[in-house]
């Protein structure tokens, strides 16, 4: 199935400078991030900060939280279910701008911050 008349503009950003990065992710919208296996995506984790709700493929390590936590949506690598779910997250956005840039936001400041990572951190290690 092609898409044709769905305005959506696709920016591929294959390095962003860092001084670029916070211009970048203040424009970006919806971030995408297809792979077979990222690992911790830090690409990710710097969107969701930035407000912006993610499309994300199982091998990007962080489907499950961004799927339970109403921050994005997960799809698999199927070229056609790629671009329904950006089809599909882009009405998602439209519909609810400021709650997903409010959820990706809290949610990263609730999980993801250094003060909250060492606390738990020394939690696992007095075990």
């Amino acid at each position: 199935m092609f898409y044709r008349d769905c305005s959506i503009c696709v920016t591929k950003q294959l390095t962003v400078i860092r001084k670029n990065q916070s211009n970048v992710l203040n424009e970006a919208g919806i971030v995408v991030l297809t792979s077979r296996y990222e690992g911790f995506p830090m690409t990710i984790l710097e969107a969701l900060a930035f407000g912006n709700p993610c499309v994300i493929t199982p091998g990007v390590n962080f489907q499950k939280e961004i799927v339970e936590n109403n921050m994005g949506i997960g799809c698999s690598l199927d070229a056609t279910e790629i671009a329904e779910a950006i089809i599909k997250m882009k009405t998602l956005y439209e519909n609810d701008k400021v709650g997903y840039v409010k959820r990706c936001k809290q949610y990263v400041s609730n999980n993801y911050r250094w003060d909250r990572i060492a606390e738990q951190s020394l939690k696992e290690l007095n075990k």
